[in-house]
């Protein structure tokens, strides 16, 4: 994670990635995704907050377990490109839960 978060602070720091009308509505889709499939999601977001994920997603993904999740979603969203970003087993219970890839 240490050379993710270098390539990221280096790329400049961002406040959110739900900056525009899109982005936004995707991250409140985290959000619902989260308490939904609260008992999944819940230990995962955790357990990535507290190993310090949210700093990969900027200011707002690093406030705490629900944004890191609604960020996550974002970045899940924009594509492959970004999912580098997402904790790997968050990643993987979002693909999991993504019934457009079956």
């Amino acid at each position: 994670m240490s050379r993710l978060f270098r390539k990221r602070f280096n790329e400049g720091w961002i406040y959110a990635h739900s900056n525009d009308v899109k982005t936004t509505i995707h991250h409140e889709l985290g959000h619902r995704l989260h308490n939904l499939n609260n008992a999944l999601l819940d230990p995962i977001a955790i357990e990535a907050d507290q190993k310090g994920w949210g700093y990969l997603l900027g200011y707002y993904g690093k406030t705490n377990k629900d944004e890191l999740m609604a960020e996550s979603m974002v970045l899940y969203l924009k594509g492959k490109a970004e999912h580098r970003y997402i904790y790997p087993p968050l990643l993987k219970a979002i693909k999991s839960l993504d019934r457009s890839k079956k």
